[in-house]
């Protein structure tokens, strides 16, 4: 019930029974001050513990069951990003949005998911950074918005973006994200 809710909060949906990342243990210990945040809860919970994961690769997601522990997956079913979650990356020379003619040529962002489309090609979720956020134009967002997609990032193939320096903080994404939502709320209330 409480992923229907993220679900619906987020007008996302999640892929159940699939591997999704593949990450490096490099800790495990009892939950401790300052370990809510990345755990997604308001307290810590005195029984439970913090895996510490470092190197987190997104990968091709495939179907696997989940097992209480560790386990073992086939190694060939294992397709890693060349990105590491939460990577900068900027969009190569003549990628351009089929649906809306919009050239991404050179907007940055950072990877997040990997999904796969419907006839199997795995695409790269890119959350822009603030500078790009910044630069699309109002027309662009109402676009996107009437039509049902996300405006704050896209998804696109492992080809077409490569690694980037950073360029802002998280909470700079935020601030720009809620300075558009506030300053052309009439686009969000469709």
């Amino acid at each position: 019930m409480e992923m229907e809710e993220l679900e619906e909060e987020y007008g996302c949906s999640f892929l159940y029974g699939h591997a999704l990342c593949a990450v490096r243990i490099v800790d495990v210990r009892h939950m401790r001050r300052g370990d809510e945040e990345k755990a997604l809860i308001d307290a810590i919970d005195a029984e439970a513990y913090s895996w510490v994961l470092e190197d987190i690769r997104p990968v091709v997601p495939f179907p696997v069951k989940g097992k209480q522990g560790f386990f073992d997956v086939d190694d060939s079913l294992i397709r890693k990003s060349p990105f590491k979650y939460d990577e900068p990356v900027a969009v190569k020379s003549g990628t351009r949005a089929q649906d809306f003619g919009i050239d991404f040529s050179g907007w940055h962002g950072r990877t997040a998911d990997i999904v796969l489309t419907e006839e199997g090609e795995p695409r790269i979720q890119v959350i822009w950074d603030s500078l790009t956020l910044r630069s699309i134009a109002v027309n662009t967002i109402e676009k996107c918005v009437t039509a049902g997609f996300e405006w704050t990032g896209v998804l696109l193939r492992l080809n077409e973006i490569e690694h980037a320096e950073p360029r802002d903080t998280w909470d700079d994404v935020r601030s720009v994200i809620e300075h558009v939502e506030s300053e052309y709320s009439y686009i969000f209330k469709q």
